[in-house]
């Protein structure tokens, strides 16, 4: 397929999606409002103590929403498993929130993480299709000008819709 200047047009595009970034990556977001979502494809990484990844949605030097899955493991048994998530501003972190339900993020796993913004301040998150948590906007506005991702974890994909 050719486009008017006869050069070849892509049949599949893919102009908000990032295949296989390296660690730490900061993506930046041009809307994340009600109608857009991120999804996020990735692996987390097993290393001597555990697991520890955090996804970031920032505005400027701010993190208006961090997520971040704390699974700690000792002699090869995963004894603590937690979501955990919280905000940043004005140079201060806020009160951490934890999921109220055993973390189904495994180390060596592959997952798809979702992050849909609703129509009344929050954020719905979820973990391979399935409703995990809602984030209740903690500053006005909620601006998110770019996600950023790190941690012990291998990113196959991010998707901006």
């Amino acid at each position: 397929m050719t486009a008017g200047n006869d050069k070849p047009k892509s049949i599949v595009e893919f102009a908000n999606e990032v295949f296989v970034p390296s660690t730490p990556v900061e993506i930046p977001v041009t809307e994340f409002t009600d109608v857009r979502r991120i999804r996020i494809l990735l692996h987390p990484v097993l290393t001597r103590g555990g697991t520890n990844f955090y996804v970031n949605f920032k505005n400027g030097e701010d993190i208006v929403m961090q997520m971040n899955p704390r699974i700690h493991v000792r002699l090869s048994i995963t004894f603590h498993k937690a979501i955990v998530f919280n905000t940043f501003y004005n140079g201060h972190w806020q009160e951490e929130e934890t999921v109220p339900m055993i973390c189904p993020i495994e180390p060596d796993g592959t997952y798809t993480l979702e992050f849909v913004p609703s129509r009344f301040h929050s954020v719905f998150f979820y973990i391979d299709g399935r409703f995990t948590y809602e984030f209740r906007e903690r500053q006005p506005g909620f601006k998110v000008r770019s996600v950023e991702i790190g941690g012990n974890v291998e990113i196959i994909s991010v998707h901006l819709s």
